[in-house]
């Protein structure tokens, strides 16, 4: 599974930070960005996008799976999750994303950081449109 989602995750974190650098360009983003949980997402973000796209270092595991004890009806779902920070090289020039990643990004589900990535981006854009 986690072979297979390297481009598409690659591709999708790629395009969070697009946005998140053309935002940058409206006066007061920044520190809007840098106190908002949704927005420390994007930040954390960041570092992961610097590990699969610069560095071509898979940042995802898949966890989840089968869970003991068995609750009727069951089902086995897995998903990708983001590694632990420990597990990731250090990148120099991302070294103060490095912290909102552990805080932010370490551990959850992918799809997870992505959705409030994007919650961050529909907030930051309506405020900017205002």
């Amino acid at each position: 599974m986690a072979g297979a989602m390297y481009g598409p995750l690659a591709e999708s974190v790629w395009w969070a930070i697009c946005i998140d650098e053309e935002l940058e360009a409206v006066e007061g983003y920044r520190s809007r960005r840098n106190t908002d949980p949704q927005g420390n997402v994007v930040n954390g973000l960041r570092y992961a996008r610097s590990a699969l796209g610069h560095h071509r270092f898979f940042a995802v595991q898949t966890a989840g799976g089968l869970s003991i004890p068995y609750v009727i009806p069951y089902k086995i779902e897995t998903f990708g999750a983001w590694l632990p920070v420990a597990d990731l090289p250090d990148f120099d020039q991302q070294s103060t994303f490095r912290p909102r990643y552990e805080q932010y990004v370490a551990g959850r589900r992918v799809l997870d950081t992505l959705v409030d990535a994007a919650g961050w981006f529909d907030r930051a854009c309506a405020e900017s449109l205002a």
